[in-house]
């Protein structure tokens, strides 16, 4: 695989995978079914609801994707590394949502029926039909992804190629000039010291011309 394929590969990868944990987060997580004074009463939690971190770890995941691009190479490692550890936090968070639906459920069923501490709306949602949804799981999938893009640009950084040469050389070809113009002050500055008019040689020279 050559460099540069492989640079897109890791910049592209965190991209599609954090962006496939936000969508998920967007939607339904759970559902639950109550059967209040004989009239069922449909209550949904989505990702906002069950698992907060998801979205500020994906976002997270975006922004230091975007430094790994511009950043020197010893960065780039810092930053896959930082990636692994943010999609394994999505993954973790996402997982643990997955595994207990109720507890996204909490300030939901809370808001609905005016309920209040955690025990007591347990106890409300124990009594109703809990059902959860494959999106916290996409979420997950999601963490994983952008851990697997980390772990393969650590592994890979360090051949990209760069891209900023070319404003390398034009900062170098500057601090040159710049430096030949100090010289010439320098040696004016000498000339005049010495009793020598530093004109009289530019003179010349355009009479010669």
């Amino acid at each position: 695989m050559s460099p540069r394929l492989s640079k897109r590969l890791s910049l592209l990868g965190p991209v599609v995978f954090a962006a496939l944990a936000m969508i998920a987060w967007t939607q339904p997580w759970a559902h639950l079914v109550l059967d209040v004074e004989g009239t069922a009463s449909d209550i949904t939690a989505s990702g906002s609801d069950a698992s907060l971190p998801v979205m500020a770890l994906s976002l997270a995941a975006l922004a230091c994707t975007a430094a790994m691009a511009m950043a020197q190479r010893s960065w780039r490692l810092i930053l896959s590394i930082l990636l692994v550890l943010l999609g394994a936090g999505i993954a973790v968070t996402a997982s643990l949502a997955y595994g207990d639906p109720a507890a996204g459920l909490l300030a939901p069923v809370g808001e609905a029926t005016a309920i209040g501490g955690e025990n007591a709306i347990r106890q409300v949602i124990a009594t109703g039909d809990v059902s959860g949804t494959a999106w916290p799981l996409i979420a997950a999938i999601g963490g994983v992804g952008v851990a697997l893009a980390g772990a393969f640009a650590a592994m890979t950084s360090g051949t990209w190629p760069s891209g900023g040469r070319r404003f390398d050389r034009d900062a170098s070809s500057e601090q040159e000039a710049d430096e030949a113009v100090g010289d010439t002050r320098v040696s004016q500055w000498d000339a005049l010291s010495a009793g020598d008019d530093p004109t009289d040689e530019e003179t010349s020279t355009r009479q010669v011309d």
